[in-house]
């Protein structure tokens, strides 16, 4: 999450000294409200010129608004006229525009929208992203509630692993205790 021109040189500098990342699939996301506000200041900044993508992420949004992220405010009008602004000025630049964050079979008007807008390239759940031509080949409920049953299994999984480790790590210390 980059919330303003500082945090963005300093994101891209540690990016670039730490990690072996081609420019071409360097990103940030946007994700509150001070973000969108200092957004143009970010847009000035040599290290934008870097990116490749930009996300916006509703649920973090909608969440620093002081607004609840779970009611329907994720795919409301106040929140798609955001997207659409910050879109418009991503595409002007080049960059591909993906939006994610509480995505939910609701979201269709809201992504369709954008899509009929030519400001989005890509819309995630949390694990899988979306190319918006998956949109016309399937149907918007399955992509979404597939991706999100894929997120329960894998959350679960990890969950059951997770338990069964802290629970061998428990039995030992059980028995050992008693040497103490």
């Amino acid at each position: 999450m980059i919330e303003s021109d500082f945090a963005l040189t300093k994101y891209v500098t540690a990016v670039k000294r730490y990690m072996n990342v081609d420019d071409k699939y360097l990103g940030i996301n946007i994700e509150t409200i001070n973000a969108v506000k200092y957004f143009n200041e970010m847009r000035r900044n040599e290290n934008y010129k870097k990116l490749n993508s930009i996300t916006i992420g509703r649920g973090d949004l909608a969440q620093s608004m002081r607004k609840d992220r779970y009611d329907g405010t994720v795919d409301s009008k106040e929140v798609l006229d955001i997207c659409i602004e910050i879109f418009r000025k991503v595409k002007a630049d080049g960059k591909l525009c993906m939006v994610g964050g509480s995505m939910t079979e609701n979201s269709r008007e809201f992504v369709e929208v954008l899509v009929e807008k030519q400001l989005l390239d890509k819309f995630e759940t949390r694990n899988i992203i979306f190319n918006t031509t998956a949109i016309g080949n399937t149907d918007f409920k399955d992509l979404i509630n597939l991706a999100l049953e894929l997120e329960y299994d894998q959350m679960n999984s990890r969950r059951e692993y997770y338990e069964s480790l802290y629970n061998q790590d428990y039995n030992r210390i059980k028995r050992l205790s008693h040497l103490f």
